[in-house]
């Protein structure tokens, strides 16, 4: 049986790796079916927050750094591995044949860490 981290963000290898000051995501998928197996509509989805929650794949050499290229103060911020609060609307998206959606972000749209995945999946 699946955990519900593993339902969220399957482990499926992503496409391309980040480059310049980009930060590569997966988002995160939302549920189709309730823990009692009924089927939930997508008009009755709530994916406000489905999408504000990432998993980062992999981060640009540049990602971090102001345009003079200077690092930022604190950076880095996040890393591979950690999950991320994200803009729902932003940036270029990838989805693979599983369903799998990729996204290239700014290091400096992702506006938070998460520090309790499970209770962000609860």
């Amino acid at each position: 049986m699946s955990t519900r981290r593993e339902e969220a963000f399957p482990k499926v290898e992503p496409p391309f790796a980040a480059t310049g000051p980009w930060v590569l995501v997966q988002d995160r998928i939302t549920n189709t079916t309730s823990r009692g197996g009924v089927i939930i509509p997508d008009e009755a989805r709530d994916n406000r927050a489905s999408e504000a929650v990432a998993k980062v794949c992999s981060i640009g050499p540049l990602a971090g750094r102001n345009m003079l290229g200077e690092q930022h103060e604190g950076w880095p911020w996040f890393r591979p591995g950690d999950h991320v609060l994200v803009p729902r609307y932003s940036s270029a998206r990838y989805q693979t044949i599983a369903g799998v959606v990729f996204r290239a972000l700014k290091s400096t749209e992702i506006f938070g860490l998460v520090t309790d995945l499970d209770e962000v999946l609860r």
